[in-house]
């Protein structure tokens, strides 16, 4: 009888942005990069959705992504969902996050977001 550990499955990951933070970042709102919208979940007839994701601290956040209804696209994550993680990681502009897509053979598509600290003293 053999037993599953994680490495038993096969799962890859692509990573779909990485932004250096700004003020607008850490103070309202995330802006997403326009080309990260093709590995994003599709968003329908809707101008937004949620994205589950765990952090590099295994903690899972559910945030808000929108888009325009009209013209450029624009995506950003809502303050409502993007600033109680901001505030919870003490993150400051210049700070980095990765945001990533695993596929796993047995759960799907992940999202994971990783920060990078980056504090000079």
């Amino acid at each position: 009888m053999s037993s599953s550990t994680p490495s038993d499955h096969s799962s890859s990951s692509l990573p779909i942005f990485c932004k250096s933070l700004t003020i607008v970042d850490v103070e309202k709102k995330l802006s997403v990069p326009t080309k990260a919208l093709k590995h994003l979940p599709s968003f329908g007839d809707n101008h937004h959705l949620y994205i589950e994701a765990m952090d590099d601290r295994g903690y899972f956040w559910s945030f808000q992504c929108s888009i325009r209804r009209n013209g450029h696209p624009k995506p950003t994550l809502s303050s409502r969902t993007w600033l109680p993680f901001v505030r919870y990681r003490n993150l400051t502009v210049g700070d980095t996050i990765k945001l990533y897509k695993e596929y796993d053979h047995f759960t799907g598509v992940n999202y994971k977001i990783q920060v990078d600290i980056i504090r000079k003293n």
